[in-house]
């Protein structure tokens, strides 16, 4: 893993020391961080009153995509669509945390969607295939087919616009309540993994955007 550039972190979830001894030299010897999280993974996870239109908007920007490419590409839209069926059956403060996840910058989308192609220019649906497209812009001409994207495209952007709102008013909500409720989560999962992201992609030069 080492020769091929690969940082391996380890993780030990719950108390027992035998496992410790063992986590700490993977972690040694992968150039990672060794972690010790409480069983539960110790992260907060807090319901708040923009989840619910988070939600919302997140299914708005689901109507947008456009299934494309390979038969691989189709298989990665269905089990993306299956995932988010599960994690919509959630409760509020993970589902609205989902949602997040999956439609900034389209994250869940790239593989197989039209849509997101065409706004990262990685694909220019007027030179698609007839088998690489769905059946709805099959039969139509090329300029018609990138007609119908950009008018996703547009949906897509209002959408995420009052995502990032909602986004923002979200995160101040969590900040509140927690300063209120002296709520610390420094030794949570996704608190330490982020931490050591950070850190480990410094030395490579990457930068988190915030």
């Amino acid at each position: 893993a080492i020769a091929r550039g690969i940082t391996i972190n380890t993780v030990r979830c719950g108390p027992n020391p035998q496992t410790e001894q063992v986590w700490q030299e993977i972690a040694r010897i992968g150039e990672g961080k060794y972690f010790s999280i409480a069983q539960n993974g110790g992260v907060i996870s807090v319901a708040t009153p923009y989840d619910a239109e988070i939600s919302k908007i997140a299914d708005k920007i689901e109507a947008t995509t456009i299934a494309g490419g390979t038969s691989h590409a189709r298989q990665a839209q269905r089990a993306s669509y299956t995932a988010n069926a599960v994690g919509a059956a959630g409760p509020p403060g993970p589902q609205g945390e989902r949602a997040l996840f999956n439609t900034k910058s389209s994250q869940g989308y790239g593989s197989w969607d039209v849509v997101t192609g065409q706004m990262n220019k990685t694909l220019d649906v007027t030179k698609m295939k007839d088998e690489e497209l769905p059946e709805e812009l099959r039969k139509l001409k090329p300029e018609e087919r990138l007609q119908i994207i950009n008018s996703k495209i547009a949906e897509r952007k209002t959408a995420q616009a009052d995502l990032e709102k909602l986004q923002r008013q979200r995160l101040d909500f969590i900040k509140d309540y927690s300063t209120k409720n002296k709520l610390d989560d420094k030794n949570a999962f996704d608190t330490l993994v982020k931490q050591a992201l950070r850190e480990q992609a410094a030395r490579r030069n990457i930068r988190f955007q915030n």
